[in-house]
């Protein structure tokens, strides 16, 4: 009988993982002085579809059509690279009347069907001079059954990281509570930065497919048949 209530208590748990619904957040924000490599195997390098948003067409001089691509290429910037010419992005305050920016990222679920599972999403930035490096941002997601309607990850509102270096690292990383599973679009909005505009020169979306149904339950039954084996060599 015991055995019994086990096995309906690892189902019960398994479904109560796949059906739960995103909630507030309780993400975590990591900042640090540009001291750590960035990914070269993230989710918009493996599995990018496109990207989209609100934002300047050329902020800085740079256009977002031909230098996107180098926010998903595995290089960060540290040093005096960072230029109008450099191989980064200029993005532009939220706050600012005509100019701003929200990125919009889209996963590819062609394969992995049910998404992704959101661990941490990771800005480079920085400029080399005491400003144009502080950025507030807000980190949302979506999920393959609701694409376009967006879940807040992080909100940093005004509080801006100013690393001391003018090189860093924001990551924002996702907790349990956060429910970031079954991910397909990722959206950060650049709420406030230093001088109104500044360089990003890497963003990694860390995280892993979305496992089926069927092996999350396989995974609860593994559990109990592991407390079970425990109990009886006792």
């Amino acid at each position: 009988m015991r055995i019994k209530s086990l096995f309906v208590f690892a189902v019960v748990v398994a479904i109560g993982v796949i059906a739960a619904s995103p909630q507030a957040q309780a993400a975590t924000m990591v900042t640090m002085d540009a001291t750590v490599a960035c990914s070269n195997s993230d989710l918009l390098q493996t599995q990018f579809e496109s990207f989209s948003g609100a934002f300047s067409n050329t902020v800085g001089g740079l256009q977002w059509g031909e230098k996107e691509a180098s926010l998903r290429n595995g290089v960060a910037l540290t040093s005096t690279q960072y230029a109008n010419n450099s191989p980064c992005v200029w993005i532009q305050d939220y706050s600012a009347s005509t100019l701003y920016s929200i990125i919009i990222w889209t996963l590819d679920t062609s394969s992995n069907t049910l998404g992704y599972d959101l661990s941490q999403v990771d800005l480079y930035h920085g400029h080399n001079d005491d400003g144009r490096d502080g950025k507030a941002i807000k980190v949302e997601f979506s999920t393959v059954g609701a694409p376009d309607t967006f879940v807040t990850l992080y909100d940093m509102g005004m509080s801006k990281y100013d690393p001391p270096s003018n090189y860093g690292e924001i990551s924002i990383q996702a907790e349990p509570s956060d429910n970031a599973t079954g991910v397909k679009k990722v959206r950060i909005t650049f709420n406030a930065i230093d001088s109104q505009s500044g360089p990003i020169s890497e963003i990694d979306i860390v995280g892993t497919p979305t496992p089926e149904p069927a092996t999350m339950a396989l995974m609860a039954l593994g559990g109990v048949g592991l407390l079970l084996k425990r109990r009886r060599s006792k």
